[in-house]
């Protein structure tokens, strides 16, 4: 059954989204937070493009923890080919992170989209970080602000959520992307979050991610 609720569709998790000036637009939305009420498994994929902008690499370090909390997402620069500054931007992403939802800056996906080659303006995605944390909701309305905030050559927002039942059990899964012709080689610049309230372990969740990326 279709739901309207997009990534916060799944039970256990708020998200949120924010301006801090990064887009050139001004007052435009371009920081995004997704948060889980509790430790959760997380599974990923990751372009297979010889250059990696600092937050790929430092998500697929995240992979290796047993469970995560979120996601911190900033659209209007890529933080893509800025060097060990670059990496260290990522890293402190994560850690503004954590301190605005009292979590671990390791408990912290980072993604981060648009022009490349720039640092990132880390104060000010400071600002809409905590901006965003105090916003953090369920409600579609907050699904459809996260949207907004990652795109960015894209023409519409895109998000689905459904339900479905696994004997008594009610299933839901939702999630958003960005990304506009983006998908080559093998995700190119392309961003997508997903959630489940699914109980499932790691090594299938990531089978099941693997195997809808594939086929997608």
């Amino acid at each position: 059954m279709k739901i309207d609720k997009g990534v916060v569709a799944a039970e256990g998790f708020t998200c949120a989204a924010a301006a801090s000036g990064v887009k050139s637009k001004p007052g435009a939305l371009d920081v995004g937070l997704i948060v889980s009420d509790r430790p959760a498994v997380a599974a990923g994929v990751f372009t297979t493009n010889r250059v990696q902008a600092a937050a790929v690499q430092v998500s697929r370090e995240r992979l290796a923890r047993r469970t995560l909390r979120g996601v911190v997402v900033n659209a209007g620069n890529a933080n893509a080919c800025t060097g060990e500054r670059g990496l260290a931007d990522a890293k402190r992403m994560c850690e503004m992170a954590g301190l605005a939802t009292g979590l671990s800056a390791e408990d912290f996906f980072v993604a981060s989209t648009g022009i490349i080659g720039r640092r990132l303006p880390v104060a000010r995605i400071g600002q809409g970080i905590a901006a965003a944390a105090r916003m953090l909701g369920r409600n579609a309305s907050h699904s459809d602000a996260l949207q907004h905030a990652i795109m960015t050559t894209d023409l519409v927002p895109k998000a689905a959520s459904t339900s479905f039942r696994i004997g008594k059990a009610v299933i839901r899964i939702g999630g958003v992307a960005k990304g506009s012709g983006m998908i080559a080689p093998r995700m190119g610049t392309m961003l997508s979050f997903v959630t489940t309230d699914c109980a499932i372990t790691k090594p299938l969740l990531r089978r099941a991610l693997s195997d809808a990326v594939d086929c997608t």
